[in-house]
């Protein structure tokens, strides 16, 4: 499973595999959300094996005004 933040890790919403299967080592991940305001932001990613390992990234997304 893989989820996102927008806020610092209070809250956590599902983020779904490109091909919407979770069945491969390595997969692309795809958000659709909008941005905030501020001219860059940091998302969180956090991702969970089924051992129940847990690895976390973050990336800094700069805002775009495209629709």
């Amino acid at each position: 499973a893989v989820e996102y933040s927008m806020d610092g890790g209070e809250n956590w919403l599902p983020a779904f595999a490109r091909d919407n299967l979770y069945d491969e080592l390595l997969e692309d991940v795809q958000l659709l959300t909008p941005v905030p305001e501020t001219r860059i932001h940091q998302i969180w990613l956090r991702a969970m094996d089924n051992a129940g390992n847990i690895g976390t990234a973050s990336v800094s997304v700069p805002r775009s005004d495209r629709p």
